[in-house]
């Protein structure tokens, strides 16, 4: 009787070793360039104002507003976007520094102003008559 060869193939497992890396890292603030299909109160702390130069928030766009203050805009706004957001915070609308065309306090979106006007004050205290018609 004959002997045959045995063979014999030894294989070596391969161990494969993963290292996972994670990154933390938080969600960027997000940009509001557009209030007027951007109304999450979330987005921005207090209140926030946007004018247009044309009706139907279309035109020149101011940057977002959301201080207090006296602003010049180089042309007249038609339209705009005020989220009050709960504040006691108001609009006066200024035809020039020394006349005023009306006053706003609650949320709007008006398409259409009824006096366009090139100057803005943003103030809060709502009870505070004397700052309604103040335009510097």
């Amino acid at each position: 009787m004959a002997l045959s060869a045995i063979s014999t193939t030894t294989t070596t497992p391969t161990t494969t070793t993963s290292t996972q890396s994670s990154t933390t890292s938080s969600a960027p603030t997000p940009s509001i360039t557009f209030l007027n299909n951007q109304t999450d109160p979330t987005l921005f702390q207090k209140y926030a104002f946007q004018g247009f130069s044309e009706t139907n928030f279309t035109g020149k766009k101011t940057s977002i507003l959301y201080e207090e203050g006296f602003y010049d805009f180089g042309y007249n706004i038609s339209s705009y976007v005020w989220i009050a957001n709960g504040t006691n915070c108001c609009l006066t609308f200024c035809a020039s520094k020394t006349v005023d065309v009306g006053y706003y306090c609650d949320d709007r979106k008006r398409p259409a102003v009824q006096d366009e006007f090139p100057r803005l004050s943003i103030w809060c205290g709502r009870s505070n008559t004397s700052l309604r018609k103040k335009c510097s």
